[in-house]
């Protein structure tokens, strides 16, 4: 906004100055059309507007923050993760006190702000498939980043994670890849939501990267799976890598049919 404004009111002259603030919360709400596009109305849109104004950067000190509901809190099932945030009551005239639970957006950013995104090249695409799915882009990146639905596409057992932050996935998180006895850990190694994460598979005699991209493209969305050139044990590397590329996008193939029935039929009853 800095860069591609040329007015010169003071409200713009002072972009640079501002942070953003986020309120998150769950509800009914309904659509109505008004003055030509449609708007969220009822009372859930109105509390949000009513703790849009509050007491956070007097009480807490932040200037940029998420604030959280109780409702949200509820909703999103994420116990550890809110444990950590700062509580805070907030008084309103017309729906009493709310419970409010706030994140400090500058740790966030400060750790954020220097994780890479990882380009796997064409050289060293080992398998890659891409498929169109009729769900949008949220129903798509929910199932790839449920333990259990994601399972369908590596034939696995849903075992779940090994490591995540309060709950949340993100940079440094590990799925599980469970074959039986064998576990292979699927450690995330870039995240950036609803658009890619990619993660570093390591078995027991192989060590390589996937990674899954998403395409928005409305209702339709474009699932791009690549797995980079997977390294084996020096000792069994030229016999296993043929064997275990087949296996490999054999298992993806199938997987994939699996994948997205259970996508496109979730987001049809849903």
């Amino acid at each position: 906004m800095v860069l591609n404004t040329t007015c010169t009111c003071n409200a713009c002259a002072n972009l640079n100055t501002l942070d953003l603030k986020f309120i998150v919360h769950h509800g009914d709400f309904a659509m109505k059309e008004i003055a030509g596009s449609q708007e969220l109305i009822g009372p859930n849109v109105n509390l949000v507007f009513r703790i849009a104004k509050n007491r956070i950067k007097e009480t807490l000190g932040l200037r940029a923050y998420i604030a959280y509901t109780s409702d949200a809190v509820e909703a999103l099932d994420l116990p550890e993760f809110f444990a950590t945030l700062a509580p805070l009551l907030e008084d309103t005239d017309e729906f009493g006190t709310v419970q409010l639970h706030v994140e400090d957006m500058h740790s966030v950013w400060e750790k954020r702000r220097y994780e890479s995104i990882v380009v796997i090249p064409e050289s060293d695409a080992w398998l890659s498939f891409v498929r169109d799915i009729h769900a949008p882009v949220g129903v798509v990146w929910d199932h790839l980043t449920d333990p259990a639905k994601r399972s369908r596409l590596f034939a696995s057992d849903p075992a779940g994670t090994l490591t995540a932050d309060g709950g949340k996935m993100g940079v440094s998180g590990t799925y599980v890849c469970a074959h039986g006895n064998m576990r292979i850990p699927h450690r995330i190694v870039d995240w950036i939501p609803l658009t890619q994460y990619t993660f570093q598979s390591e078995g027991p005699f192989f060590q390589n990267l996937w990674q899954f991209r998403l395409n928005d493209l409305g209702d339709l969305t474009q699932l791009h799976i690549t797995v980079g050139r997977t390294r084996f044990v020096p000792a069994i590397g030229v016999l296993a890598s043929p064997v275990w590329r087949r296996y490999t996008r054999k298992t993806i193939i199938e997987g994939l049919v699996e994948f997205i029935t259970d996508v496109e039929t979730s987001h049809a009853t849903a």
